[in-house]
């Protein structure tokens, strides 16, 4: 219940930065708007992913969750890296996907280990997918990442 409070949170400060964004009647760049909506591709896709998983209490499909929270990991480091000098409210934004994507991973873990009869933290669990991947979990990250980092980089071609 607490990760999806905090999941809560995060989106309702999104929609603060949308907002102060409409009242000063300012506009992210054509490049960040497009970067912002694969972003949000993502994120649909995560929590989406994260809530089927829950409400079907399935751990297989909360395994499929990991490989997507890294590569959004990876794709919000790009973006800032990229922005670091458009202002705090695209960095604002990006650290609250971020904090999202994490809290639907933390969930995830929770599945997996129940699953396994385990209760495993979202950090024991990365740590085992991350340093000894299986083939389902490489094929999950490669899907995603041709599905958000590819796309990323064509944009910035």
């Amino acid at each position: 219940v607490t990760e999806c409070e905090r999941i809560g949170d995060y989106a309702v400060n999104i929609k603060e930065k949308a907002q102060e964004l409409a009242d000063k009647e300012v506009a992210f760049s054509e490049m960040a708007q497009q970067e912002l909506k694969l972003l949000d591709k993502a994120l649909e896709k995560i929590l989406t992913l994260t809530a089927d998983a829950f409400e079907a209490d399935d751990g297989r499909m909360a395994s499929q969750v990991e490989p997507l929270e890294q590569v959004i990991d990876i794709l919000v480091e790009k973006l800032r890296a990229q922005h670091i000098d458009t202002g705090v409210v695209f960095l604002d934004v990006l650290n609250n996907a971020e904090r999202i994507s994490d809290h639907c991973s933390n969930i995830a873990a929770r599945l997996v280990g129940m699953e396994a009869g385990e209760d495993y933290d979202s950090h024991t669990l990365k740590n085992m997918m991350h340093h000894n991947p299986t083939k389902e979990y490489m094929l999950n990250y490669e899907q995603c990442r041709k599905d958000y980092l590819l796309p990323l980089e064509q944009l910035e071609a």
